[in-house]
C-alpha cells in the first residue's frame, strides 16, 4: 500500500493516536522497545549461528567430497557456508510470473499493489543430486542434530543477557495485549 494522499496520511495518524491513547500512554514506546529487544535477541542468536554452522560443516564437507561434491577452497566456503556456487553445480530457476508493479504515485491517491504471485523454484538436476547428497551427509554426520542441540544449549545464555528487559517488558506487553483484546471484544 502506498499513500500519495495527505488526507489519508492525516487520518491514519489520527487513528494511530486514538489507538495509542486507548491502549495507554506508554503503549507505543513499549511495543517499540519490545521490537528492539527482539532484534537484539535475534542478533545474538545470529552470532551463535554464524560461529556454529561453519564449525559443524567440516564433517559435512568431508562427506560431500566422498559423494563427489568438493569445494576448491574449504576455508573460503566455511566463511560463507550458505553459498552453494563453490560446488560448481548449476542452480535452478524460479518459474512463474514475477511481481511487475510500478506505482503511479498520483497525488491524492492511495495505491494498493497486487499480491506477490507464487513462484515455483525448479532445481537443476545436478542441484537436486547435491541436495540429496547433502541430506544423506547431514544424516550420516549428525550435523543437524548437533546444531539443534547446540542451539537449545545457547538459548538460555542469550536470553539471560536480556533477562532484565524481558522481566520489565513482558508484563507491559501482556497488559497492552489484554487491553487491546477488551477494546476489540468488550464481552
Amino acid at each position: 500500500m502506498l499513500s500519495n494522499d495527505p488526507r489519508f496520511d492525516a487520518a491514519l495518524e489520527r487513528c494511530t493516536r486514538k489507538s495509542d491513547d486507548a491502549l495507554g500512554e506508554e503503549s507505543r514506546a513499549t511495543v517499540l522497545a519490545y521490537a528492539e529487544l527482539g532484534n537484539e535477541l535475534s542478533t545474538a542468536y545470529g552470532a551463535w549461528v554464524r560461529e556454529a554452522v561453519p564449525r559443524e560443516s567440516e564433517p559435512l564437507l568431508d562427506c560431500l567430497a566422498g559423494e563427489g561434491y568438493e569445494v576448491p577452497d574449504r576455508q573460503a566456503y566455511l566463511k560463507r557456508p550458505y553459498d552453494f556456487t563453490p560446488f560448481g553445480v548449476p542452480l535452478g530457476k524460479s518459474r512463474g510470473k514475477a511481481l511487475d508493479w510500478t506505482p503511479k504515485r498520483k497525488p491524492g491517491t492511495v495505491e494498493v499493489g497486487p499480491v506477490k504471485p507464487a513462484r515455483e523454484y525448479v532445481p537443476s538436476p545436478r542441484e537436486s543430486d547435491l541436495a540429496a547428497a547433502w541430506y544423506r551427509c547431514d544424516e550420516k554426520t549428525g550435523r543437524l542434530k548437533k546444531l539443534v542441540d547446540g542451539s537449545h544449549q545457547a538459548e538460555p545464555g542469550i536470553v539471560a543477557g536480556h533477562e532484565d528487559r524481558l522481566r520489565e517488558l513482558n508484563p507491559k506487553i501482556e497488559a497492552i495485549a489484554n487491553k487491546a483484546a477488551r477494546l476489540v471484544d468488550p464481552a
